[in-house]
This record gives C-alpha cells, sequence and structure tokens, in this order.
C-alpha cells in the first residue's frame, strides 16, 4: 500500500467513524423527532461508504483473500452505503422546509428506497447466479409432469440470465439513479434555501447547503468524467474524490451543530466527544495497569500468582465503574447543565435586560432571541396600551396592522386566566365569536405565552411556528416560561423607569416654571408719595397661573396686574410671559385699559388654543388725582375698603382673557380718599381648606379687611397670610397665594 493509499485508508476509517460518533449523538439525543431519525440515518450511511471504501482498501492488499471476499454475499454488502441517497434525498424534504407534512399518506416517502430494495434483493438473488442455474436444470423431462417442469427450467433460466446481464451493468444504472437522488436533493435544499426567513435558521440551512451541494458536484463531475466522458478514471482516484466530497460534508455538519445550533445538538456533541475521550482514557489506563499489576506480580511470585493476579482484575473492575460514573456526572455539571445550554441563554438575556429600560429595545431583545435560540419564525407581542387604555397586538411585519383587543374579548380573557406557556388548541373552546381568536388564526400563532405580574395581565407573547416545522419540546417550554418571567420583570422596571424619567422630567419643568414665575415678578415694589404698595405671592407645591406686575406708565400714574393664568407647570409659566409682556407694551404705548385688554385678548386667542385663558385684573392709579381706572376680566373682585369700613368690590370688566375672540370690555373708575386700600388676590387665598374641607371664602375674607383697616398694606397682608395659615390645613398648599394692597395716603392735587 502506498503512503496516498494508506493515508486516505486512514482518514476514511477517522471520517467514517466521526459519521457514525454524529449518528448515534443525534438518534439518542432525540430519536423521537422524524428530522434526528433521518439526520442520523444519512450520517450512518455516509459513515458507512468511507468505512467500506477503507476496507477495500485493506482487502486488496492480499490477493488471497481478495478473491474469495468478492464472491461471498458479504461483498454485495458494500451497496448498502447506496441508501444514502434516498436518505438525502428524505432529508432534503424534511430540512429546511419539511414538505413532507403535506403527503397525506406516510408511506409515500419510503417509496424512495424501492429501487435500492429491489437491487438489495436482487444481488441476494444472484450472488451466486451459477449455482442457481445448475439447480434449475431439470435432469428427467419424461411424461406430462417432466415437460412441464422443463419448460418452467427453461423459462426460469432465460429471466436469470437476462436479469444477471442488466446486473452486469449495475453500477452505471444506479450511477444513474444515485446522481438524479443527489441533484434533487441539492435542488431541494437550495430552493428551501430561499424561501428561510429566519436569520438563524437561514445560517443553518446555508451551512448544510453548501456541506451537500460541494460532495454533490464533486461526485457529479466524477460521474460525467467516468462514464460520460469515458476517461476511466483509477479506483484510487475515484475513491480520493468521494473521501475530499464527504469530509467537506462532515466539516460542513459539524459547523452547523457546534456554531449554527443545528438539531440544538452543539452541547451534546462537545459532551460525547469529551466523554468519549475520558472512557478511552480511562480504559488505557485500566489495561495499562492491569498489565503492570500482572508483571509485578509475575515477577514477586515466579509465575505462580495467577490467583492473585485475577482478585486484582476483579477488584479493577468493582471500582472501574464507580470512576466511570464519577467521570460522567462531572461532564454532565460541566457541559449539559441544561439542554441546548438553555441556561447560559437565560443568563445571557438576564444580564442584558437589566440595562435596557425602553420598551420597544425590550420587545427587540426578547423577540430576537426566540428567533435565533429557538427559530421561532413570528414574535407577536399584546401589551396594555396606556395611551389607548386597551390592550394591543402589535405587529410583527410589514405585511400586518396593530390589532386593538376588545377588553371584553373571551379569548383575551382565556389567556388572562393562563399561568404558563399554552398551545392555541388548548384555547380552541373560547374562539367562537373571538376576533382576537380570528386574528391569531390569521397570523398563524402557535403558542400563547401569558405576562402576568402580581396582580393583573400586562400582555402576552404570542409565537408562529418554528421555522422547518419543528416543535416546542419541552425543555423549550420551560425557557420560554423563565423567560417570560424575566420579560414581565424589566417591562415592569421599565414602567417604574418611565414614570421617574416622567417625575425627574415634570420637577425640571417646574422648576424651570417656578424659575419663570419669579424672574416675571417685579423686582422691588414702587414707592412714591400718595400711595402704599405691598405685595405677596406663596407659590404652591405645583407651579399654578398667579403673577403680578406694576407698570410705571409715567405722569406719576401706575399700572397694577393681577392675574391667575389656567394650567400648571411650563404651559402656564408661557402664557404668564407671554401676557405680560402683550399688557406692557399696550400700557407703555398708552392704550387705555378696555382698549389693552381687546387687543391682548384677540391676540392671546389667536394665538393659542380656548383650554389657554387667563382671568385677569388690571388697574391705574393716578396719585395726584387720587382715582383708580380698572377692568375686571373674569378674576375675583377687588375689594375697595373705605376708611369708614365700608366695602366695594371692582366688578365691571367683562370675559376671561383669550376665550373668545372679539370679546368687548368695560373699564370704571373709583376714587380713593386717604386711607381707602384696595385688596386685590387670586382664587388661592379665598379657596383656602381646612381639613374638613371648609373653604376659608369670601365673606370670611371680607370681614378680615375691615376688621385690619387701620394697618398698612405690608403688616394687612402679613396678618392675612397667618389668618389663613391658621386656618388651613397644614402642609403643602393646594393653589398659589397672591395679594396685593394698595393705600391711598394724600394727594398732591385736588
Amino acid at each position: 500500500m502506498t503512503t496516498t493509499d494508506l493515508t486516505f485508508t486512514i482518514l476514511n476509517f477517522a471520517l467514517g467513524g466521526s459519521l457514525f460518533f454524529l449518528a448515534v449523538t443525534v438518534l439518542r439525543d432525540n430519536f423521537g423527532d422524524q428530522l434526528n431519525r433521518v439526520s442520523g440515518a444519512l450520517f450512518f450511511f455516509s459513515g458507512l461508504a468511507l468505512v467500506f471504501w477503507a476496507l477495500g482498501s485493506v482487502i486488496k492488499q492480499n490477493p488471497n483473500t481478495l478473491d474469495p471476499f468478492e464472491k461471498s454475499f458479504l461483498y454485495n454488502l458494500r451497496y448498502l452505503w447506496e441508501l444514502v441517497f434516498p436518505t438525502l434525498a428524505l432529508f432534503a424534504l424534511l430540512f429546511p422546509i419539511n414538505r413532507l407534512a403535506t403527503l397525506r399518506k406516510r408511506i409515500t416517502k419510503y417509496l424512495l428506497y424501492a429501487p435500492y430494495l429491489i437491487h438489495f434483493v436482487t444481488l441476494a438473488i444472484l450472488h451466486n447466479a451459477d449455482s442457481l442455474l445448475e439447480a434449475l436444470q431439470v435432469e428427467d423431462s419424461s411424461g406430462l409432469m417432466g415437460g412441464a417442469l422443463e419448460k418452467i427450467s427453461y423459462y426460469a433460466q432465460l429471466l436469470l440470465l437476462r436479469v444477471h446481464i442488466l446486473m452486469d451493468s449495475q453500477d452505471q444504472l444506479f450511477s444513474i439513479i444515485n446522481l438524479s437522488y443527489a441533484v434533487v436533493a441539492t435542488l431541494l435544499l437550495v430552493q428551501g434555501l430561499k424561501r428561510t426567513t429566519n436569520v438563524s435558521y437561514r445560517e443553518q440551512a446555508l451551512a448544510i447547503t453548501i456541506g451537500i451541494a460541494v460532495p454533490v458536484l464533486i461526485y457529479v463531475s466524477v460521474f460525467v468524467s467516468d462514464l460520460v466522458l469515458g476517461l476511466n478514471l483509477s479506483p484510487t482516484l475515484r475513491v480520493s474524490a468521494m473521501t475530499v466530497a464527504l469530509s467537506v460534508f462532515v466539516v460542513s455538519f459539524f459547523v452547523a451543530i457546534l456554531q449554527k445550533r443545528f438539531l440544538n445538538l452543539g452541547l451534546a456533541v462537545r459532551q460525547s466527544v469529551v466523554y468519549t475521550i475520558s472512557t478511552g482514557a480511562l480504559v488505557g489506563a485500566y489495561i495499562l495497569v492491569t498489565s503492570a499489576v500482572q508483571e509485578w506480580i509475575e515477577t514477586l511470585t515466579a509465575g505462580e500468582g495467577a490467583a492473585l493476579h485475577i482478585a486484582f482484575v476483579i477488584l479493577a473492575l468493582i471500582f472501574f465503574q464507580p470512576i466511570n460514573s464519577q467521570i460522567d456526572e462531572y461532564i454532565q455539571k460541566l457541559f449539559l447543565r441544561s439542554r441546548s445550554d438553555h441556561r447560559n441563554v437565560i443568563e445571557s438575556v438576564s444580564r442584558r435586560l437589566i440595562s435596557v429600560f425602553e420598551p420597544t429595545a425590550l420587545r427587540t431583545l426578547i423577540e430576537e432571541e426566540l428567533k435565533t435560540t429557538l427559530l421561532v419564525n413570528e414574535v407577536s407581542f399584546g401589551l396594555y396600551d396606556d395611551r389607548l387604555e386597551e390592550y394591543v397586538l402589535e405587529a410583527s411585519n410589514e405585511s400586518q396592522r396593530d390589532f386593538v383587543i376588545d377588553r371584553s374579548d373571551k379569548y383575551l380573557g382565556a389567556i388572562g386566566l393562563l399561568d404558563e406557556p399554552t398551545f392555541v388548541e388548548d384555547l380552541s373552546p373560547y374562539e367562537t365569536g373571538s376576533e382576537l381568536a380570528d386574528e391569531r388564526s390569521k397570523r398563524d400563532i402557535r403558542l400563547v405565552i401569558p405576562l402576568r405580574d402580581a396582580d393583573r395581565l400586562l400582555g402576552f407573547i404570542a409565537l408562529s411556528g418554528k421555522a422547518g416545522g419543528g416543535r416546542y419540546s419541552a425543555e423549550e417550554m420551560n425557557l420560554l416560561a423563565v423567560l417570560s418571567n424575566q420579560f414581565v420583570t424589566s417591562l415592569t422596571n421599565s414602567r417604574l423607569y418611565a414614570e421617574s424619567l416622567e417625575k425627574q422630567r415634570m420637577e425640571e419643568d417646574l422648576a424651570m416654571a417656578r424659575q419663570i414665575q419669579i424672574e416675571l415678578l417685579p423686582r422691588k415694589i414702587p414707592r412714591q408719595d400718595g400711595y402704599e404698595i405691598a405685595a405677596h405671592s406663596t407659590p404652591a407645591r405645583v407651579v399654578g397661573g398667579d403673577f403680578y406686575d406694576f407698570i410705571p406708565i409715567g405722569d406719576g400714574k401706575i399700572g397694577i396686574v393681577i392675574a391667575d393664568a389656567s394650567g400648571k407647570g411650563m404651559p402656564a409659566a408661557l402664557l404668564i410671559a407671554q401676557i405680560q409682556a402683550m399688557l406692557r407694551s399696550e400700557l407703555n404705548n398708552h392704550s387705555n385699559i378696555k382698549r389693552a385688554l381687546e387687543n391682548v385678548n384677540n391676540q392671546l386667542s389667536r394665538s393659542t388654543s380656548s383650554e389657554k385663558f387667563v382671568t385677569l385684573f388690571i388697574g391705574v392709579f393716578d396719585p395726584d388725582k387720587g382715582v383708580f381706572d380698572y377692568s375686571n376680566a373674569g378674576h375675583n373682585y377687588p375689594a375697595l375698603v373705605r376708611a369708614d369700613g365700608r366695602c366695594e368690590f371692582l366688578e365691571t370688566g367683562g370675559l376671561l382673557v383669550g376665550v373668545f375672540k372679539g370679546a368687548k370690555y368695560d373699564s370704571a373708575s373709583v376714587k380713593l380718599e386717604p386711607n381707602d386700600f384696595i385688596f386685590l388676590y387670586t382664587d388661592g387665598v379665598s379657596e383656602t381648606m381646612n381639613a374638613e374641607s371648609e373653604e376659608f371664602g369670601e365673606r370670611r375674607l371680607h370681614e378680615l379687611l375691615v376688621e385690619s383697616r387701620s394697618m398698612d398694606p405690608q403688616e394687612l397682608l402679613d396678618h392675612t397670610l397667618k389668618t389663613l395659615l391658621k386656618f388651613g390645613k397644614s402642609g403643602p398648599l393646594d393653589d398659589d397665594r397672591t395679594m396685593i394692597a394698595l393705600r391711598a395716603n394724600h394727594r398732591q392735587n385736588s
């Protein structure tokens, strides 16, 4: 045997052994799965071809054994390897697209093996054709029976001879059949690869298609060169070419299994390899130890220690099994933490979920993991939408639309009762009259996973079938249950995180609004002969729309504005800033009060929605004349308290500012005598609530003002605040409190 022949023989034995190893691993992992059985058969028959070629190389080295072997029935067993071709076709019908599911009769698929079954039966009959022909000879043809037997014998021999002649060309005939099967299988694989959409499953299919297409291409090349072109390739060259082809086949399947998770066998293969090596090492150690002990015993006992040696062998056998079991248990812990290494999947998902708080990113992460790990075709999420206040089954691809689920749908109610992943067949009693069930049918949803927190249904995950038509195993159902619990926790954390962000945003918004509100208030109180003014504004916990302003007009006149804008936070603060700017512009342009309010109202009506409005009181005091001109646009009536205790209310004006475009406003004037004062306030003052939910009210306020009329403006405001504090409930204010007190002192001109 040449070095080249020896190399290919060793390589064939090694590759054949690898394929036998794969076959055993696949079948032992999940014999009940059809794809596992077909894959195991494909590996076995492929390995058989390599081993037969290697054995043929060894037997040919001894001519004395070659001729008897070729005449024996065992020689014809070499054709068993050809079963790889119908098995390959059957594999292509199962993977990556399961076409066998459409067959009405299961037995139909076995017709692929019919030509080979006929071939084997014929070989069994004709393996010793000469003896059979001799047995069919009729020695005595006399009589009626003899003549009939002779005729039967003649036709039988004729048929046998024709079949024998036909079998002389069996290699060429079955080469054509094998080629046909291989080409058809390759085309089916390529077609299935094009139809595969799942990314991970497509990677599997691509690796396997390449691993099968390359050997088929090499086989076609050998066939065309040898039988069509008549190049008469040497047996060594043919075997070498097929060895290379099957090497590609073996490598591609190992890549698909170990890297692309084909059949979820990566972990099982790694474990089996380590277990085989460790067991082999243990057996080798056992043999070496027993041999060494035998030599030592023979040396020690001068060849008389047979009984002692037998005792040691028995003792070693007793300890062999426990040691082997310990090794197996260690390997189980090291490699087989869970089927398909699901614990690693769970740990990986957990680590990634910790850093994801955006709901869309969470859904994407879970969807990609399910499509990658379990090869799910489509993943849909049915989650509660806070904005719609309904459950929504989201679209899983571009051809679908979000489906809003009626909360009274009984199919949704049934999902709410689940506590584990459930096949849709178990929910069939709830399908009648359910729009959700109809949508489930359209999307071909096969499995529903409820998403529940402690007390309510957050939604559910809906899974379609798996790529290639695979089924969800018990281990995968457990994995789905764990992942769904993790997803629920992450959804809850996401909601809490969103709420905290919203709270933080609102706090920042309120802080900015408060800053704007403070900056809009006058930095100092006007001081001038003829009047005294004091002002106070207490902000509530939630920033409201209270503001006041003092606007110097000229000729010693002072404009006084107090207002309460609708809304809270930043919108109210911006509305205040807008109104203040417009009012200052109007008064500085010497517009009268009536015209100023009408212009501000029209401008605000055009630029804002009807939900944004302002109650506003504006007055202009002329200290020289003691005249106070005013207009009240829907604001709390300021109180004019005379020095003698009489109380009047400044009501003249019109509607709220910003509601009706074109609204008209009236104005009025009052004359202030020395020690008369005007008290302006917002509703946060009169609507102060006590612990019994009773308002302070305008009556109490007016009585307080009359009783305190002798106080100067600042003392009056301080006294009012203390009274409100004593009356009101403890805790932060519900609304801003803003007050202005204007007291007339004396007039320079009458």
